[in-house]
């Protein structure tokens, strides 16, 4: 005679087992590319020149026709009005160098130029510059990983030092 009870712990122990190698091997998984980065010659003279982030550690710039050539792929291809206010905010801007994180006012001006510096990085449109080491990077290593919660992407030299986490979606 089969017994009841344990025939339902034999299949709660099998799905927990099944549930968990499903789960486990997508939890904390890290998928890195390496990027080369835009050489120092796009920088000229008579460019205009973002400043996209300035931090202790990097500085990340790209020139202004990049960074709008950006946001206007991006807004073909979403239509997202955030990026179209954003967009607006650099075009009317008129100084020869102009530092993102001074003219975006607004928490959601700031988050979207997040995600336009995650997609020059991610496309090796811009220029890290290691304040520490005084020098160019050339290459980054772009990370995609998924948590628990969250799904985003990191953005490390080949020395693996930090230079930008994203956060893309919340589970």
């Amino acid at each position: 005679m089969i017994n009841i009870k344990f025939m339902n712990k034999l299949f709660r122990y099998i799905f927990l087992i099944l549930f968990y190698a499903l789960i486990i091997p997508s939890y904390g998984q890290i998928n890195g590319t390496i990027t080369k980065m835009l050489d120092s010659s796009a920088l000229t003279k008579k460019s205009r020149t973002v400043i996209l982030m300035k931090t202790d550690t990097f500085t990340v710039l790209t020139t202004y026709k990049i960074f709008i050539d950006n946001c206007y792929k991006f807004i073909k291809e979403y239509d997202l009005d955030w990026d179209k206010e954003l967009i607006d905010i650099f075009l009317r801007d008129t100084t020869k160098i102009i530092y993102a994180e001074k003219i975006t006012g607004s928490s959601m001006q700031k988050s979207r130029l997040i995600f336009r510096i995650s997609s020059l990085l991610e496309k090796g449109n811009c220029l890290v510059y290691n304040n520490f080491t005084k020098k160019l990077e050339r290459k980054i290593i772009t990370e995609k990983y998924i948590t628990q919660f969250v799904i985003g992407k990191q953005f490390k030299t080949s020395d693996n030092w930090l230079i930008l986490k994203t956060v893309d979606g919340v589970f």
